[in-house]
């Protein structure tokens, strides 16, 4: 396993990237599991296993929790440290693993570039959303969108959302080294997020942080 990334930024927010190449075997022994997460971890497929064990690896080892975390569920399926002010977001895709905590409520989605995107776009992207989308690039905005919707569900932590109806994202423009937009939860009351995003490796990152709408009505005007 090697760390990737480890980027640190305002209201004590951190983010973790691995790359998981070792066996189970390898998490086991470090991170001292209860017989409850022991039972837990055995009604997963393989794939889960690993993912698991390498989120709470992260969690444990990387993010300066003084004693061993414990993570729960709430009611919602959102994840959370028991006693800790820490928000938290866990992503995966393929050999990644990325953690990020903050002292705000934040999302992280971390993507392989993959064309069969392009079957789904059409659920997920309002029509405010295509006029931006230039007709000649279309893989990267498609990734970029879904992954910043995707970081403020996670964030906002409620069933029922529609991401075409209830999550909105400001129009950006997309650099592959990075770059900054902001987006809004209108279901209920209103959510307003700062979103940033970079191409990785052959991976798309997408982080969001939640922002104060004067925040967000100060930011969206100078874009």
């Amino acid at each position: 396993m090697s760390l990737l990334r480890d980027i640190r930024f305002e209201h004590s927010s951190r983010l973790v990237i691995w790359e998981r190449t070792e066996d189970n075997g390898f998490f086991l022994n470090d991170l001292s599991l209860t017989r409850h997460e022991t039972d837990f971890l055995e009604t997963l497929i393989p794939k889960r296993q690993k993912e698991w064990l390498a989120s709470r690896y992260l969690i444990q080892n990387l993010l300066g929790f003084k004693e061993k975390p414990k993570v729960k569920k709430d009611k919602f399926g959102k994840p959370y440290v028991v006693n800790s002010h820490q928000h938290i977001s866990i992503s995966h895709s393929h050999d990644l693993a990325c953690v990020m905590t903050s002292d705000v409520s934040i999302g992280i989605d971390v993507q392989l570039s993959l064309d069969k995107i392009s079957r789904i776009a059409h659920k997920f992207i309002n029509d405010d959303e295509w006029r931006f989308i230039p007709n000649d690039n279309v893989l990267p905005y498609y990734h970029i969108i879904w992954g910043a919707k995707e970081c403020i569900y996670k964030s906002y932590g409620r069933k029922k959302v529609d991401f075409k109806e209830h999550i909105h994202i400001t129009e950006f423009r997309y650099i592959n080294c990075g770059f900054v937009f902001t987006g809004k939860l209108t279901l209920g009351k209103h959510r307003y997020y700062e979103i940033r995003a970079e191409k990785f490796n052959d991976y798309f990152l997408v982080y969001a942080i939640e922002i104060d709408r004067n925040h967000f009505n100060a930011f969206s005007g100078i874009l």
